[in-house]
């Protein structure tokens, strides 16, 4: 990716495009697809973290239940083709613990979908 002088000014004087600010899940729509860019790893004070990158949003750190199943073949995977979207569930309450946690649903993008978005532009 390349880095256009703009672009690091703004980002120099903290003001983040939407692809460069990192969102909380909070920040989106239950039920909504959002289209994944990218995904990449990102080491934080909490280890090793999924990052995906979503079209027209932003960086969303994925679940760490996520990052050891997210292998470079995997994430390869899910870009191919016409790509996936990432569709946030909400969250989830699971007992006995009281402990809740983000839902996700991955869904591929089908060429029909792709073609439908398309002509409703």
């Amino acid at each position: 990716m390349e880095l256009s002088l703009d672009t690091l000014n703004k980002i120099a004087a903290c003001e983040y495009p939407p692809e460069y600010q990192f969102i909380h899940p909070t920040d989106l729509e239950v039920g909504k697809p959002y289209k994944i860019i990218n995904i990449s790893q990102s080491h934080t004070k909490n280890g090793l973290l999924s990052v995906a990158h979503l079209e027209g949003m932003g960086k969303l750190f994925l679940p760490q239940r996520l990052t050891p199943i997210l292998t470079q073949d995997i994430i390869s995977s899910l870009l191919d083709g016409e790509g996936t979207t990432l569709i946030y569930k909400g969250l989830k309450n699971l007992s006995p613990n009281d402990f809740t946690a983000h839902i996700y649903d991955f869904k591929r993008i089908t060429p029909n979908e792709r073609n439908n978005k398309l002509t409703q532009i």
